[in-house]
């Protein structure tokens, strides 16, 4: 059989060499079809069950290719031959779904995978890229499949794209079919590496007289034709990879078969850091970044022990490879078993610890990526605290012997978490004259080292950067502010900004704490050009800034559910209202559009695919900009962030089509971040919807605009997911109750400051509306200030006058807000208002107030936590609050020197739902999950404030501080 395929070849290649045969594009030819067999299946396909049913993925077929060519060479054809044997079934499901099918088609196109100096791209990039913003953030999205204008919106070309269409073989029994393709390759070929890429499928011909050339194509599981779909592809790949030598964009003549190709390679892919997976090393991290979708991704913070131990974790460091974790299919055909890799490990104090190079000797079970199956790569455990940075290096070959170079020096961090709050989001479009940096509250509240670099890009350009460090330390009640040696960037002009936010605290313990935090996104004139907004809506086949829907997503069995995906609200300010039922149905999809300012255009239905933006990159040659991203000529693409309180739901810069860049409300576990839990969205949750708008024309200056919204989450059974204008619907507020304006203040109760503070009060709206604010501020000795003026719809912000701190002790406010006859509050703030403390110095030497728990305990939310203490006061202050809720002000009474403080998780959740206790997928409450589940049920927050007035033993009068904070199950009580 091969030595018939090669003579079919050689004549094949002497046919082309005669110029007899032509397929260019849209004509070949097949010899015919016959009984065909192989062995494992190279996919699925629709088929039929032992019911003669149509049934998902229980088709088959088998496919190979052949070519004589051994490079590509620009404005050269080459032959290729593709074999193709279709599963008993598979025709037959086909022609079950469509009656119009008429043809078994293939397109073949070819994919750069490695640039001409070894550097490794794809043509879509998820959840991570080779494209990036001036700061180094991903820019994800590309052309989720086949690249090809034929097909999928997808506006760029690729170096080959043959169509070749042959008569559908009878339907019934295991059917074979050949392609013969001369295939055209592009006159100007870019240097590099390349593979060819076939993707199968079926042609419907729906042509009339009215409507010649009428054609709809779908693959093999009866779905869009090259789209990366959920189930497996009707695609493969060649191998080897072909070489192609040339000219690159720089004029430098580049020899293919010198190519010396490099693939990244990350480690601690599998250990969750607050939402973050993985590390980039230094060599890659100029051309490659992870992108993760829940947040920015940062620098990784791993815990040493075991939680409530002192078990040393064991970390595997052995490398994944990032680009062949969505596809498998998309993965080079390694040999799992020829290559190696070295170690290299530099402590926190300089010691140092190697492997030398060992022999990789399989494929990982737990990872894509290779394994040597020794501990010393896969079970190291770090011996301290600190920054440690590795050097991993390493080769493998593919199956044809080709050597595959990775890894490089990483860098990471084995500390305790400290994260941190303040007004500024990470996606937050800012417009000219802002200044960023505001003051940043640290949990557990301690008094670290901060070090804060911003960076404003004019016009997007790193050139022109300019870059404001600071550092300091911040106070005993964990704020970082100007005060405390913060400076703020002027965004004086219009591109794109970036912060980075570190901070870090050594215990009394030894214990180290580290904080890291990334900010970014646009900065736009008031006078932009553009506008940014989301997607209109599209109901009863009508296309609707505002609307209700009249439903809500569910799933009652594979014939009856629905799934709706609705975006960001068209207009900025709106509201959107989606419903959370618990079984992933019902996504918000975190993606912008731009428009012309003043200019009224119709609805464009492409960008009704879920994902799709008309923000695209700009190439010199019409090639993929993510897989040839060095033609580029023109950058757009946008920021679209969700926060809400406590973390991020979401933060991606996309262009072009992204590939479920949504997420469900519920469940979903948001990377594992702290505060978030396996609920995902529950009703109560408010949320922002932000971001902004990069889009430059090929020699213009980029041009910039900004977005904000607002969301809120309905109960299962609303049936209206919908969008509304800004106070035109109640929304549900995390203690259950229903109003139409909610306020979230920066001054949260219970926060410390120190004597001698200047104290801004600062209000997030929700929903964005013009509220007429009141505040009184009553000071220690009893003299009070009011305050007020009216919000800014824009931001949905209000900020008040400064105020000088100068009496220590507990300070009280009231805040109501107005409009339209509706009032506002702060979710569970106390009716006679909430309280902050402030404090003067500690005097030396003095205990202070004493809270007897161990730095880190675990609890039960099947039980009470009893907070135990000491005071020489004869009250303690106290202040419960989680992300987005007030849930209990108050004091204790101090007897004979003790006090004691109850929390209730049960009352906790009962008076402020959006504390999980509850599996709402399995129903279960806590107690009743297994031990090994329970983990899902939250990581929700608590921060429990304490303040008392202590004597010294001369009698001398001060103020001491103390917080008690829960993540989840876990206690933490620092000093």
């Amino acid at each position: 059989m091969q030595l018939v395929r090669y003579c079919l070849l050689i004549v094949f290649f002497l046919a082309i060499s005669l110029l007899l045969l032509n397929c260019g594009g849209g004509s070949g030819s097949g010899s015919g079809w016959g009984s065909g067999s192989a062995s494992t299946p190279t996919g699925t396909a629709l088929g039929l069950n032992s019911a003669n049913e149509i049934q998902d993925n229980a088709g088959a077929w088998w496919a190979s290719i052949s070519t004589l060519a051994t490079a590509l060479e620009g404005g050269h054809k080459i032959p290729v031959v593709v074999d193709l044997i279709l599963g008993e079934g598979v025709l037959q499901a086909l022609t079950m779904k469509n009656a119009k099918l008429d043809k078994v088609v293939l397109l073949l196109t070819a994919e750069r995978l490695f640039d001409g100096n070894g550097w490794q791209h794809r043509g879509s990039d998820e959840g991570m890229s080779t494209l990036l913003t001036p700061s180094g953030l991903p820019i994800q999205g590309g052309s989720q499949g086949a690249i090809s204008p034929r097909f999928n919106k997808y506006p760029y070309r690729t170096p080959v794209d043959e169509l070749v269409e042959l008569p559908l073989p009878p339907i019934i029994g295991k059917q074979s079919v050949t392609f013969q393709v001369s295939a055209s390759v592009m006159q100007d070929l870019p240097p590099g590496l390349y593979r060819l890429r076939v993707n199968f499928g079926v042609r419907a011909n729906y042509s009339s007289k009215a409507n010649p050339d009428n054609y709809v194509y779908y693959d093999l599981h009866y779905s869009n034709f090259t789209r990366h779909p959920f189930h497996d592809g009707s695609y493969f790949f060649s191998s080897p990879l072909l070489p192609a030598s040339g000219m690159d964009v720089t004029g430098k003549n580049i020899d293919a078969n010198a190519i010396q190709a490099r693939i990244p390679w990350t480690i601690l892919n599998g250990y969750n850091s607050n939402g973050y997976s993985g590390v980039v090393c230094d060599e890659d991290s100029a051309r490659f970044a992870l992108g993760q979708l829940s947040l920015i991704q940062d620098e990784v913070v791993l815990p040493r022990y075991y939680t409530g131990g002192n078990y040393t974790i064991g970390y595997n460091l052995e490398p994944v490879f990032p680009f062949e974790t969505y596809y498998t299919r998309d993965g080079i055909d390694w040999d799992w078993t020829r290559g190696e890799m070295s170690l290299e490990i530099t402590n926190p104090d300089g010691a140092i610890s190697s492997q030398p190079a060992t022999p990789i000797v399989a494929k990982s079970s737990s990872r894509m990526g290779p394994t040597t199956k020794n501990s010393a790569f896969t079970a190291w455990k770090p011996p301290m605290y600190g920054h440690y940075s590795v050097r991993l290096k390493g080769w493998m070959q593919d199956t044809s012997g080709r050597r595959y170079e990775g890894g490089g020096t990483y860098g990471f961090w084995v500390a305790r978490r400290m994260t941190m709050a303040t007004a500024t989001f990470p996606g937050m479009a800012y417009q000219t004259g802002y200044q960023y940096g505001r003051d940043i509250s640290f949990s557990p509240p301690l008094p670290a080292e901060v070090e804060i670099t911003a960076t404003l890009y004019p016009n997007s350009d790193p050139a022109q950067a300019n870059v404001v460090s600071s550092k300091g330390t911040a106070t005993a009640g964990g704020i970082f502010g100007v005060a405390q040696g913060m400076k703020q960037l002027p965004l004086n002009l219009p591109g794109e900004y970036h912060g980075k936010i570190f901070a870090r605290y050594t215990d009394r313990d030894g214990e180290l704490w580290i904080c890291t935090m990334r900010h970014a996104g646009v900065v736009y004139p008031a006078d932009s050009g553009i506008v940014a907004r989301g997607k209109k809506l599209k109901i009863n086949n009508t296309y609707v800034d505002r609307g209700e829907t009249n439903f809500e997503g569910y799933y009652n069995s594979p014939t009856d559910y629905k799934m709706p995906h609705i975006t960001f609200p068209y207009n900025p300010g709106d509201l959107l209202l989606m419903a959370s039922e618990n079984q992933g149905y019902n996504k918000i999809e975190p993606v912008l559009i731009y428009e012309d300012k003043g200019v009224a255009t119709s609805w464009d239905s492409a960008l009704d695919d879920v994902g799709r933006t008309n923000l695209y990159m700009q190439t010199s040659n019409g090639l993929s900009p993510h897989m040839f991203p060095e033609y580029i000529t023109a950058r757009q693409y946008y920021y679209a962030a969700a926060p809400r309180p406590g973390f991020m739901s979401r933060f991606l810069v996309g262009d072009s089509s992204m590939r479920a860049p949504y997420w469900p409300t519920s469940p979903n576990d948001f990377g594992g971040q702290i505060g978030s839990s396996y609920n995902g969205d529950q009703p109560g949750d408010l949320y922002r919807f932000i971001g902004g708008v990069v889009r430059q024309e090929t020699g213009k200056t980029p041009t910039y605009a900004g977005y904000i919204s607002s969301g809120a989450i309905l109960p299962k059974g609303s049936n209206n997911n919908r969008v509304v204008a800004p106070g035109s619907a109640d929304i549900v507020g995390s203690k259950g109750e229903k109003a139409r304006i909610f306020l979230t203040p920066g001054f949260r109760p219970g926060m410390a400051y120190m004597l001698g503070a200047t104290w801004r009060p600062a209000l997030q709206i929700d929903p964005l509306l013009p509220v007429t604010v009141s505040l009184t501020l009553t000071f220690p000795d009893g003299s009070s200030i009011i305050d007020g003026g009216v919000a800014s719809a824009a931001d949905g912000s209000w900020a008040g006058q400064a105020q000088t701190l100068d009496q220590p002790g507990v300070y009280r406010y009231s805040v109501s807000a107005s409009w339209g006859g509706f009032t506002g509050t702060i979710p569970g703030l106390p009716a006679n208002g909430g309280e902050f403390y402030v404090m003067g110095p500690k005097p030396a030497g003095v205990q202070g107030l004493i809270v007897d728990r161990s730095k880190e305990s675990i609890f039960s939310l099947s039980d009470k936590l009893r907070i135990a203490g000491r005071s020489t006061g004869s009250t303690v202050h106290y202040a419960l609050i989680m992300p987005g809720a007030v849930i209990a002000q108050g004091e204790a009474t101090v007897v004979n020197g003790a006090f004691e403080i109850v929390l209730d998780p049960g009352e906790i959740n009962r008076s402020s739902p959006i504390y999980d206790l509850i599996n709402r997928v399995s129903g279960l409450l806590w107690a009743s999950q297994p031990a090994n589940e329970q983990w899902k049920s939250t990581r929700k927050i608590l921060h429990l404030s304490l303040f008392s007035k202590e004597k010294t033993t001369d009698g001398t009068e001060y103020w001491d501080f103390h917080r008690i904070i829960t993540r989840g199950t876990t206690v933490l009580s620092v000093k």
